[in-house]
């Protein structure tokens, strides 16, 4: 951190997997769920790359435990077959 400027417009980004508990970055993520910390958490989920979805076979069907994925983060055919 002491490489950031500390002026307006400066930020620093903490970019992680979900790889891991007890890390550092898990501690300073629950640190900023909680409010207690100088960092925000923001959670940014696969489906809202749009690199990530792929063209199905047509003969491709998404086993079922997806369907209920798909509906509750509206999801296409193409992310599903990427997944």
């Amino acid at each position: 951190m002491q490489a950031l400027a500390k002026t307006d417009g400066s930020e620093c980004i903490l970019e992680s997997t979900a790889n891991g508990i007890g890390n550092t970055f898990h501690s300073l993520w629950k640190a900023a769920e909680a409010g207690n910390s100088e960092f925000e958490s923001i959670f940014i989920p696969w489906f809202w790359h749009e690199e990530y979805a792929a063209e199905a076979p047509a003969d491709w069907c998404p086993p079922a435990k997806f369907a209920e994925y798909a509906e509750l983060y509206d999801l296409t055919r193409e992310q599903l077959y990427w997944a």
